[in-house]
């Protein structure tokens, strides 16, 4: 039987002489990997559809029980090509790559994520709001697994005279409070930003651009806070910094 399924290519992974894995979010599905025999010949025919960041669609044959099935073809729908054509886009796009394959379970399937992706991976392609769209997408996850951080007053006492935010209390702290926990004391345009963007749904997207510009510091702040509560490490984040 052949199945067809449309998804973003999150990772291409080497994998015997010839042949690759790749790491799909797949609609209706969620994480799936293929191992596509033959694409890094130079005369491959999949190979173009089967580049990190691509929507495609692939035909195969589901093996129930296999966590890894076999890929017949596939097409592109979106080549997302300028990503990979420029170094900043192409890092930041492989650090939510990286989220999604880190976060999400195998065969886990959120529609909200799969949308957030298509959007983030549109705007990297299309223009040049790469820190607003990388910052958002972290948002976006830290409210899938429930823990966005406390934005509207100090999340010790209530107050809304805020001067910074704690990663271990999860939110913005006010002066008092700060003399008792460890905070990263940022800029009133910081905290404003970080407020919309934690605070803010994909209809909101095109508002946020109103903030802009967004400095590193708010990817980094936003990155950090999600790092801390889930105990990960973004490899693609690491790289990228130690190369800029």
């Amino acid at each position: 039987m052949n199945d067809r399924k449309v998804g973003i290519i999150l990772k291409q992974q080497d994998y015997r002489e010839n042949d690759a894995l790749l790491f799909v979010y797949v609609h209706d599905i969620g994480k799936m990997t293929f191992v596509a025999r033959g694409i890094r010949k130079m005369n491959s025919k999949n190979a173009s559809a089967c580049l990190p960041f691509t929507e495609s669609e692939f035909l195969y044959d589901h093996k129930e029980g296999s966590s890894i099935q076999s890929l017949h073809q596939a097409s592109i729908i979106q080549s997302h090509r300028k990503i990979r054509e420029d170094f900043k886009k192409n890092c930041y796009a492989s650090v939510v790559c990286e989220m999604i394959d880190k976060i999400m379970d195998e065969n886990e399937y959120d529609e909200s994520v799969e949308e957030c992706l298509k959007i983030v991976l549109k705007g990297f392609d299309s223009d040049s709001h790469d820190n607003l769209y990388l910052s958002f997408f972290v948002a976006q996850m830290l409210k899938v697994v429930g823990i966005e951080p406390q934005v509207d007053e100090c999340v010790l006492c209530g107050n809304q005279k805020i001067i910074g935010i704690s990663l271990e209390e999860g939110g913005f702290v006010c002066e008092a409070c700060g003399k008792e926990v460890k905070i990263l004391k940022k800029s009133v345009p910081i905290l404003k930003q970080f407020r919309l963007l934690n605070r803010a749904s994909l209809e909101h997207l095109e508002i946020l651009k109103r903030y802009a510009p967004y400095e590193d510091e708010i990817v980094s702040l936003m990155i950090d806070f999600l790092c801390y509560h889930l105990g990960i490490h973004l490899n693609s984040w690491q790289l990228y910094n130690k190369t800029v």
